[in-house]
């Protein structure tokens, strides 16, 4: 019932906004293969088709908030803020040779490439050339992304409805996601190719078959090309999921076991060498890139905050050690108070990174409990479990130390929301889970009532 309402609530937005039916049009287009798909081939797993359905919608529904909230995209040139970047650019049509060349004056290419076919399109089937094009694409992309993070449940946790339903609700309830998806940023295409690969390292570290690893290794490259001309510094995350992957089955000691094939072992010792490899390769290139991403970030931060601001004093201007601590935990909770957003990039991104924060608070506790039966249990570690954990909280890092921007941290919460399901069959963890849930509520409130101590004494 909620799914057509919220549908429905969209595509009126819309059309009061551009006062046509061209995005309800555009919107039915791009997402009905996809459904028609999912009609096929998941029909044994209605809650995919109907989650799939539900995300477009809530997301549809969103946009068109969005369009109340700040109205349509705007073609700005010289700004600063990415949809309007972004829109901009595809405005005036850049037309270079190749993608290098594209790179040279744009940021994220292949994304821009992508909308533009979809606008090309649109204006050749007799439309016209307005913003929610580009943001029906990241919707799909969000909910396209939702479904593959199912699947991912599904192939680690077996078909489970209770834990479908979860992963639904934690999708629609993430603001970096509506962020994402209502937004004309590039961000829902690197979210959607992160969880494409992580499904496929998931379905090898379960399965452990010669196929499975033929999969990745076919789409590292594929994957490695299009993360380059999405965002640069996320080239190297294939390699990050390879050691991740491996080091997984080391501590799951999936590799030992006396019923394993020889060329598991094979490929493990023949991955660490490749891995070892594109280290040493690639490595002072990524110090250079996280050199270069530090100075930046506190460079913007340095102009863009007063100099004793909560975010300032606690992580930009600590020491590298002590940021690597502090660094992840203001990724996910701030802001601090959750109205504090600057309204300088809009209305939308402000309330989406309010939304962002509450989510973290129940995100958090499920991985909290995960962590608990990982580190307490050594008979439950399962490698994919470890790989997805491992996965998020080496990249939660990273960003805590650097870009300290709980945007950044967005492609790889599919892998967190997964990861989180892994033990949902117990109430004595369910309870566990409620107190810390209970216990990042109190932190919270505390935090509050300290800042409103700070701001008006």
């Amino acid at each position: 019932m909620l799914t057509p309402v919220a549908f429905a609530g969209g595509s009126l937005l819309h059309f009061d906004t551009y006062d046509s039916v061209q995005p309800l049009f555009v919107m039915l287009l791009i997402a009905g293969p996809m459904w028609l798909l999912l009609t096929i081939l998941a029909s044994r797993a209605p809650e995919i088709r109907w989650g799939y359905s539900w995300l477009v919608s809530w997301y549809w529904l969103c946009a068109g908030i969005s369009l109340l909230l700040d109205g349509p995209t705007q073609v700005t040139p010289g700004s600063l803020i990415d949809a309007e970047k972004f829109y901009t650019q595809l405005y005036l049509q850049f037309t270079p040779t190749s993608l290098d060349d594209l790179r040279k004056v744009l940021e994220g290419p292949l994304a821009i490439l992508v909308w533009n076919y979809f606008y090309e399109w649109t204006v050749n089937m007799g439309g016209t050339h307005l913003p929610h094009i580009g943001v029906s694409i990241n919707i799909f992309n969000m909910a396209a992304t939702g479904v593959i993070s199912a699947f991912m449940a599904i192939i680690l946790y077996g078909y489970d409805r209770r834990r479908l339903f979860i992963l639904f609700a934690l999708f629609t309830g993430c603001g970096l996601f509506i962020l994402f998806a209502t937004l004309h940023v590039r961000d829902s295409f690197i979210c959607l190719i992160i969880a494409a690969l992580a499904a496929l390292w998931c379905a090898f570290l379960v399965r452990k078959d010669l196929f499975s690893m033929l999969l990745i290794i076919a789409a590292t490259p594929l994957f490695t090309f299009a993360l380059h001309y999405l965002r640069y510094d996320l080239n190297s995350v294939p390699i990050a999921f390879a050691g991740v992957g491996l080091a997984a089955l080391v501590a799951a000691k999936d590799v030992r076991r006396g019923g394993e094939r020889l060329w598991i072992n094979t490929l493990l010792v023949l991955g660490l060498t490749a891995v070892g490899f594109a280290a040493a390769t690639v490595g002072a290139d990524l110090a250079q890139r996280f050199e270069r991403g530090t100075g930046a970030y506190v460079a913007m931060a340095g102009s863009g905050a007063q100099a004793d601001s909560l975010g300032m004093a606690l992580v930009v201007n600590q020491p590298f050690l002590l940021r690597l601590i502090i660094g992840p935990i203001y990724v996910l909770f701030m802001p601090i108070p959750l109205w504090g957003s600057s309204l300088e990039s809009g209305a939308t991104y402000a309330l989406a990174k309010a939304i962002g924060a509450v989510f973290f608070y129940f995100l958090v506790s499920r991985l909290a409990v995960t962590a608990f039966v990982l580190v307490s249990y050594p008979q439950a570690r399962r490698a994919s479990v470890l790989f997805l954990f491992g996965v998020f909280l080496i990249f939660l890092m990273a960003i805590g130390a650097t870009s300290i921007e709980s945007r950044h941290i967005g492609p790889f919460v599919p892998l967190a929301i997964v990861a989180s399901l892994a033990f949902c069959d117990s109430a004595a963890l369910d309870s566990k889970r409620a107190n810390y849930l209970k216990m990042i509520f109190l932190v919270m409130i505390i935090a509050h009532f300290m800042w409103m101590i700070l701001k008006f004494p």
